[in-house]
């Protein structure tokens, strides 16, 4: 007698590609185990162990518990190498996020030369 798989219990079994240990779209595996979601990874599993997925920061797809999504892994331009955003910077939050430096707020980030806090009041611009 074949083992069927029962989408959701955490063991990736026959008729199943990923199985996370639940039946809801929110760790990477979908609802129903027979794909990942976009911008995850998983590892296979087995029957004795769950998928274990993560995001792919730098993919162009905000998945999981990405805050931002810029195409990259670079540090430096407001979306950080994972995928979370930077002090200093106003993003967009749309994807792929662009970000901008935030004048006055005392945070010398990105192509700002200075930053006196003061909204450019004492010649910093």
């Amino acid at each position: 007698m074949a083992c069927s798989g029962l989408c959701g219990d955490g063991m990736v079994k026959p008729g199943e590609i990923c199985d996370d240990g639940d039946q809801f779209d929110n760790k990477g595996c979908k609802s129903d185990c027979t794909g990942l979601l976009p911008g995850f990874i998983c590892t296979s599993g087995d029957i004795y162990n769950p998928s274990i997925c993560s995001t792919i920061c730098g993919d162009g797809i905000k998945a999981g518990t990405e805050t931002c999504e810029d195409g990259n892994t670079n540090n430096g331009d407001g979306c950080s190498s994972t995928c979370l955003y930077e002090t200093g910077w106003s993003c967009s939050g749309a994807v792929p996020d662009i970000c901008s430096p935030i004048c006055g707020d005392g945070i010398v980030v990105g192509t700002e030369t200075c930053d006196d806090a003061t909204q450019n009041l004492f010649g910093c611009t």
